[in-house]
């Protein structure tokens, strides 16, 4: 006999699922290698600037993006009024979520001809102020999240 097991979404686990997206993006830095070869040194270069993108895409998503099956998104959770808390816009240039796609998550036409002059501090900066608003509204239930995190550890974050 099969056993079907039920998975219960409990929004402090997606809390800590969020806030383990943001420590990353908060976190990559590009940085010296003086052990490695010129080529080794620009593949971890590479490495590191594309999970940043992963990362701020993914955040981006949970900012903007509309309930889509199982994904985690900011409407899921509900302010200190008890209403659920509307998309939030991250204030980036325009081309900036379009190349994050085209880039670095799609193999695509555009990723040959184009290579952007991705600007990361204002890609954090943007995405950081929009969680700011996040966090800020989150009613107090959804803390301490099953990972322990209290509002500050996310803001902290921020910084």
């Amino acid at each position: 006999m099969n056993q079907v097991i039920i998975s219960i979404p409990n929004p402090e686990d997606d809390l800590d699922a969020l806030h383990y997206e943001m420590w990353m993006l908060n976190n990559i830095r590009k940085s010296t290698f003086s052990t490695f070869s010129a080529e080794r040194k620009q593949v971890i270069i590479n490495s590191l600037l594309e999970s940043f993108l992963v990362h701020a895409r993914n955040l981006i998503d949970f900012l903007e993006k509309n309930k889509e099956q199982d994904d985690i998104v900011c409407s899921d959770f509900k302010d200190k009024n008890g209403d659920f808390i509307n998309k939030i816009p991250v204030n980036l240039q325009s081309d900036m979520k379009i190349h994050m796609n085209k880039y670095v998550n799609h193999l695509t036409e555009t990723r040959k001809s184009t290579k952007p002059a991705w600007k990361l501090h204002e890609i954090k900066q943007g995405i950081n102020k929009s969680l700011e608003d996040f966090i800020n509204q989150l009613s107090d239930q959804y803390f301490p999240t099953q990972g322990n995190k209290d509002r500050n550890s996310f803001l902290k974050l921020l910084t």
